[in-house]
């Protein structure tokens, strides 16, 4: 018979990562959700990007939460979450989870995503989750499409509130960010960066097709559920603008791909880099209908 003692010893250790700004009246409900978490042991650390509304003031008093002294002026999740892989101590931990601060996990999450690990010898996860909408709309926000060799340099792994790491690749990522203090300033998003890094060196990642946690959508999303004329308009801004390029250019330079053949080749600003970007574009895009995106705006000399 198993002993008690033998059973907690079993159970893994998984440190939360949350970063806030302006979520008092979303992260009592968030912080319950990861409190109840099934069959794990959750800590959870917060980084607060200058609140004004009380975020700061309820974390610092709220139970079982450790929360960074530096209030912060990160100004974007991104920058605020690289704040967090640089300053965590993952030592004690078996692995490590990004949290938004308006979202509702379903008490399985994590316990789901460390089986998923396990069964598929994988060292990162990440999972599709259910939009929803104050007016009581949802919406499955579907990421888990086959991975595709170069997808990483192109996109992330889905919703970064849904990643859960083992803590020896976190570690890995943390001391690439303390060895290139400019990562944070190059790279916008950190789930993108922690996918192409993890990718890129090795390590294998599982998409899970099932939707783990309730994704909340509003106004004051930075990034949220990517559809609607609105959302392709400012993303096809985004891409026209050089953005998206300088983020892919920093992504294959950071993860020392940028000098692989056809890499090297889709990104020089050349018709042949165009024309050969756009007959590979399945190599870079997961989804068959982004891809074919991709070999349009390549070749119309968007990217």
């Amino acid at each position: 018979m198993m002993h008690l003692a033998d059973k907690k010893s079993m159970t893994k250790r998984v440190l939360v990562l949350m970063a806030t700004h302006n979520g008092l009246q979303w992260v009592e409900e968030q912080l319950k959700s990861i409190r109840a978490q099934e069959g794990v042991e959750v800590s959870i650390l917060a980084s607060d990007d200058a609140s004004t509304d009380g975020t700061f003031e309820y974390l610092n008093s709220a139970s079982g939460v450790m929360l960074l002294e530096e209030r912060g002026q990160h100004g974007s999740a991104g920058l605020n979450f690289f704040n967090l892989l640089l300053r965590a101590d993952f030592s004690g931990h078996d692995f490590v989870a990004f949290s938004d601060q308006d979202d509702i996990w379903h008490p399985w999450k994590l316990a789901r995503a460390i089986d998923c690990l396990a069964t598929q010898g994988c060292e990162g996860y990440s999972a599709n989750v259910t939009a929803f909408w104050e007016d009581g709309r949802e919406a499955l926000v579907d990421k888990a499409q086959s991975q595709r060799e170069w997808d990483f340099l192109f996109q992330s792994a889905g919703p970064g509130c849904t990643y859960v790491m083992s803590a020896f690749l976190a570690k890995g990522i943390q001391s690439v960010l303390r060895a290139n203090p400019r990562i944070p300033d190059e790279i916008c998003l950190h789930d993108w960066f922690v996918y192409a890094w993890a990718r890129s060196n090795g390590f294998t990642w599982f998409i899970d097709k099932e939707p783990v946690m309730r994704y909340r959508q509003h106004r004051a999303n930075e990034f949220g559920m990517n559809s609607g004329l609105k959302v392709a308009k400012k993303r096809i801004e985004e891409i026209k603008s050089g953005w998206y390029r300088c983020q892919v250019e920093a992504i294959a330079k950071v993860c020392g791909v940028d000098s692989q053949k056809l890499v090297h080749k889709v990104l020089s600003k050349t018709w042949a880099g165009r024309i050969s970007l756009a007959i590979h574009a399945g190599k870079f895009r997961r989804r068959y209908r982004d891809a074919l995106v991709l070999a349009l705006i390549s070749m119309r000399g968007w990217f």
